[in-house]
């Protein structure tokens, strides 16, 4: 048997954002047990559980997403990122969506973790603490965050958003960037889809 536990915001409740405070709780995690049946999980330590802040960008999509998918009567107010019937995304349907998305626009072939490095790398390079970075990050320790990032000096640090934000100039100026987020059609193999709420 084996349990894979990927990409927490799929296992998020609407009971755990906190719209009105701009904060999340991850209080759980929706691990694949043998790549098949989704079961939810508390999360590894204590402080994979606590509280992350939420950017103005990400607090006006998910408060559009409230509107528009809220389902009170469901437990936990339902999942933040569903199916259309309510029930929880397979890990491997939200990896094939992403890649879907990256081809869209025209960028290299990546993991969604990757994002994880990417947030903590800009945020350090943009004079963010190393504290608040690895609470965001929810390590649990500071340690765990500078023995990962503790390599970046500001020379470097400018030089990758300088190289990022060139590239990006060169990007928008040859493209409109209308692109489509349709997700590639279903697969064709039935999967199950049960998944049960662990202690």
């Amino acid at each position: 048997m084996t349990c894979t536990i990927r990409f927490p915001a799929r296992a998020l409740h609407w009971d755990d954002v906190r719209l009105d405070a701009r904060t999340v709780y991850v209080r759980w995690a929706l691990s694949a047990i043998d790549d098949n049946k989704l079961t939810l999980t508390r999360p590894k330590t204590r402080k994979s559980s606590d509280w992350v802040a939420l950017s103005p960008r990400v607090h006006a999509i998910l408060t559009r997403r409230k509107t528009e998918r809220y389902a009170p009567s469901d437990p936990g107010g339902g999942f933040v990122f569903h199916r259309e019937d309510g029930r929880p995304l397979h890990p491997e349907y939200v990896l094939n969506h992403f890649h879907y998305l990256a081809r869209q626009a025209g960028v290299p072939r990546t993991s969604v973790h990757d994002l994880r490095h990417l947030a903590a790398t800009l945020a350090l390079t943009h004079g963010v603490e190393l504290t608040i970075v690895s609470k965001t990050l929810r390590h649990s320790t500071i340690s765990t965050t500078a023995n990962i990032y503790g390599h970046l000096t500001k020379a470097a640090a400018r030089q990758a958003v300088d190289a990022i934000a060139e590239q990006l100039d060169r990007e928008e100026k040859r493209y409109d960037h209308k692109t489509t987020t349709s997700p590639p059609g279903p697969r064709s193999h039935a999967r199950s889809d049960q998944y049960t709420q662990a202690a």
